[in-house]
This record gives C-alpha cells, sequence and structure tokens, in this order.
C-alpha cells in the first residue's frame, strides 16, 4: 500500500531506520526540519499498517456470508478510522503552512513554542489538582524560554511569519506569566487557511473544509449518547479508507517538496504535478450515503 511504500520510499533515501533514529532522536536548531517531516512519515507508515488490517477485514466480509458481530466490528474500524483521518489531516495541515515558511529555524521556534506550551500546560495540571509545584517542570520552563529567546534575536528570524503563534510577538518579550493556552494556534484553526494554499488533491483530501477535515472525524472518536448522523456500514468504511490513503500520499509528496528529495520513480511526485488527480473523489457529504472509490 501507498502508505507504507511511500514514506518508507523517502526515508530510505536518508539512511537507514538506525540512522534516522539516531538523528532524529531529539529535535535542535540543526535538525528541527528533518525531525519534523521524519515524525510526519513515521506517523503516515503507522497509520498505514492500520490501512492495511481495514483492507483485510473488507476482504473477508466478501469472502464470508457471515461475519460474527459484524456492525460492531464495523464501528470499531470506523471509530479506528476517525482517529487516524484526523491525525493525517493534522500533519498534512501543518506541512502546507510550513511550505511559506520551510526554513530551520521556523521548524526549532514551532517546537520549542509547542514544548512550552507542553510544559506549561503540566505546570498548571500540578498546580489545579495536586495543589503543589514542579520543580523539574519550572527548571525546563526557563530553558525552554532562554532557548525560544535565543532564535527569537537570531539573524534573519521574524516573528511576523510564525503563522503558527496566535499573537505575532516575541514570545521571549511577554510579560507576566505566559497561559498555555495562548502560545500556538490549534491545528483546526490553521485548517482555513491551509485550504487556501492546498493543491487540488490536498483540498480532496481534506475534505475542502473545517467539518470534513477534523470535526466530522471528531464525531466518530467522542462519545455521545444521541445516534450517530453517519452510516455505519461497509460503504462507509471502504471510503474512509480511500480518504485516508488520499491523506497519506498527499503527506508523502509535501514531505517530499519539503525535504527538496529527488524521488523520481514515486507515484507522489506524479500525483503533485497532475492538477486534476483521479486518486479520490472529493469527500461526499454526512447525509450521503458514500460509495466505495
Amino acid at each position: 500500500m501507498i502508505a507504507l511504500l511511500a514514506p518508507a520510499e523517502i526515508l530510505q533515501s536518508h539512511g537507514t531506520p538506525e540512522e534516522i533514529a539516531a538523528q532524529n532522536k531529539h529535535y535542535s536548531p540543526q535538525n528541527s526540519k528533518n525531525y519534523f517531516i521524519t515524525k510526519c512519515l513515521i506517523d503516515t507508515q503507522t497509520a498505514g499498517f492500520a490501512m492495511r488490517r481495514w483492507a483485510d477485514f473488507l476482504k473477508s466480509i466478501v469472502a464470508e456470508k457471515h461475519v460474527g458481530f459484524k456492525s460492531q466490528q464495523l464501528s470499531a474500524i470506523l471509530t479506528e478510522q476517525s482517529a487516524w483521518q484526523r491525525k493525517l489531516a493534522e500533519i498534512l495541515t501543518l506541512q502546507i503552512c510550513f511550505s511559506e515558511t520551510n526554513d530551520n529555524k521556523y521548524y526549532y521556534h514551532y517546537l520549542l513554542a509547542e514544548d512550552l506550551a507542553r510544559c506549561l500546560h503540566q505546570m498548571k495540571e500540578q498546580q489545579e489538582y495536586f495543589h503543589s509545584e514542579s520543580a523539574i517542570l519550572d527548571a525546563e520552563s526557563r530553558n525552554l524560554l532562554d532557548k525560544i529567546r535565543e532564535i527569537e534575536h537570531a539573524s534573519g528570524f521574524n516573528i511576523a511569519k510564525c503563522w503558527y503563534l496566535t499573537e505575532k510577538n516575541l514570545i521571549s518579550g511577554r510579560k507576566g506569566k505566559i497561559k498555555p493556552g495562548s502560545l500556538t494556534c490549534s491545528v483546526g484553526g490553521l485548517v482555513k487557511p491551509a485550504l487556501e494554499k492546498a493543491r487540488k488533491f490536498e483540498k480532496r483530501a481534506l475534505g475542502y473544509s473545517y467539518y470534513y477535515a477534523i470535526s466530522s472525524p471528531s464525531e466518530n472518536i467522542h462519545f455521545h449518547p444521541l445516534p450517530s448522523s453517519q452510516n455505519c456500514d461497509e460503504p462507509r468504511v471502504q471510503f474512509g479508507l480511500s480518504q485516508s490513503g488520499l491523506l497519506a500520499i498527499s503527506i508523502a509528496a509535501r514531505a517530499q517538496e519539503l525535504l527538496n528529495s529527488a524521488w523520481h520513480k514515486s507515484p507522489c511526485r506524479r500525483l503533485s504535478s497532475t492538477p486534476r488527480s483521479r486518486a479520490a473523489k472529493p469527500a461526499r457529504p454526512a447525509t450521503e450515503a458514500p460509495r466505495a472509490c
């Protein structure tokens, strides 16, 4: 499957699995771009293993007249598909946005900001639920702020280009306590600007809107006591498999472009250069029963 083979081919051109793991164990000012894109490709490849299981299950339904607990198994696959579709949509959204700031310093700044937000969230949780403070988290947050200050004052860095920040001003220059949720934009908030920059097949992969990229998959992941408005049948699972595959190949194509890879034999290269791709149909409205792609 392309979701397994495409990321593997890109990664192989940058070294053995052991070399890649060693080079990207943690991000740094020198490797942040490769670190980020490698993580995107590995997660996409992991999704490929899930897609292979979905395809095998659909084949088993065709081969057997009776499948035990069929509706429950389809529901389980649909929930898993939704989790992966949302994750892959988030990856593609970030990749598209990074196409305008495809430089190590912005990847590094983004990762530091995300790391600081995570650290501040943990400090808030520690205070709210355990009524205590963590010296380890406090030291970590100070260290991250020092690194952020250094990169923000580096030559060539432009805070106005930091599309991932909620406020276009220096993090290191903010007064008072920084609130955890005030640093980086949610990926959902980046879907609209990403769609404005996306190619046609990427728009199909994201479903043309925030609802199909983020909201609809989330509905299947979270518990709702009310009946679902979405079908849970074989055509729906087949459609989810096709949609996940289109997301995977879109991610691989973007990764190739961001890495400036010469991947001449790749179907991703053909897809990224073909304006009218037949890779998948546009996402269907939730009220319309999807057909197998």
